[in-house]
């Protein structure tokens, strides 16, 4: 980042929202797991799904609490749905992930 703001969108992701094996929140455990195809995968609305629909519902609950809103997955489908359009700044996404790690960190079996 250059500091001016701006955003290019450009953060050298593939686009086919795999990952490369390292992603800083250690989410490579199975602990959040997308049940999209890869090939069918938007990095704009991330989906992910926990262990158990009890753990989803803490997870809805706790994030609530914590400012970050309106995750809760689509009513036929369920699970977790985060939209990361244009408009949503580093900081929020940041906010999200150092959540998300949290969360699995303090809700482990």
């Amino acid at each position: 980042d250059d500091g001016d703001g701006g955003d290019d969108g450009d953060d050298g992701d593939d686009g086919d929202g795999g990952g490369d094996g390292d992603g800083g929140d250690g989410g490579d455990d199975g602990y959040y797991r997308c049940p999209v195809d890869a090939g069918s995968r938007s990095v704009m609305n991330v989906v992910f799904r926990l262990p158990t629909e009890e753990l989803e519902k803490a997870f809805l609950a706790e994030a609530d609490k914590a400012k970050l809103l309106n995750l809760k997955g689509h009513r036929s489908v369920g699970g977790c749905r985060a939209s990361i359009y244009n408009a949503m700044p580093r900081a929020g996404v940041q906010a999200l992930a150092d959540f998300m790690a949290t969360f699995r960190s303090s809700n482990r079996g």
